[in-house]
């Protein structure tokens, strides 16, 4: 099994895979502000969706900002969007301040 790591500087680009691959998304975020990266869409037919957690920034003390991790693995060839939006979670959905999108293309082991 591989993987690739996707940040900030990746977004809107491509990346090819092969079922089975599992791929990292790392974002900045500042949850005590309340906002908070969120799954906005994905084909859940090629792309699982694991984990997520947050670490604080070393050297941030209480309150600081650090990097989120979304966990997702390949589970069968095809193409999926992978887009995230940095919302508050009690506002409208369309009240985002940030949004972050990769395209996947899947591939079977040995094409």
């Amino acid at each position: 099994m591989n993987g690739i790591i996707v940040t900030q500087n990746d977004k809107g680009k491509t990346f090819t895979v092969v079922e089975g691959d599992s791929i990292k998304i790392q974002l900045s975020e500042n949850p005590t502000t309340g906002y908070r990266w969120e799954i906005k869409t994905l084909n859940a037919n090629v792309i699982e969706f694991k984990d997520s957690n947050f670490s604080t920034d070393l050297g941030t003390g209480v309150g600081g900002g650090g990097t989120r991790t979304f966990n997702f693995n390949i589970r069968s060839s095809g193409t999926s969007k992978i887009s995230l939006r940095l919302r508050r979670e009690w506002e409208p959905k369309n009240m985002m301040i940030d949004q972050f999108e990769v395209l996947i293309q899947a591939t079977k082991k040995g094409d």
